[in-house]
């Protein structure tokens, strides 16, 4: 199933509760072992996707411009929780995630 990110408006208007918490994309699938795609219910003039360790590290960066959908590689990124944060448009949204580490069969 996938994860629904958490809407923040980071223009200075105010905003109700629902407004706040409307979903803006959809991260499938999660927990993923190389690469994380991203849905965007409209198309994303300007898109930054950051990936980040749990204590705020940055372990990767991504820059997209006029897109509804992205795909973000994480193969070799560590496997355990991340923090993705991505601000599109102005809206930032942040979600956790979670890599995972395939056994391979022998």
């Amino acid at each position: 199933m996938p994860q629904y990110g958490k809407l923040f408006d980071t223009t200075e208007e105010a905003l109700s509760i629902n407004d706040a918490f409307d979903s803006l994309f959809t991260v499938s699938p999660n927990p993923s072992s190389n690469v994380f795609n991203l849905t965007f219910k409209n198309t994303i003039n300007k898109l930054t996707i950051e990936l980040l360790s749990l204590n705020g590290k940055p372990v990767k960066k991504v820059n997209i411009s006029n897109t509804n959908k992205a795909r973000v590689d994480i193969s070799n990124l560590s496997k355990g929780m991340h923090i993705l944060k991505v601000n599109s448009d102005d809206k930032l949204s942040i979600e956790k995630v979670i890599k995972i580490q395939l056994h391979s069969k022998h």
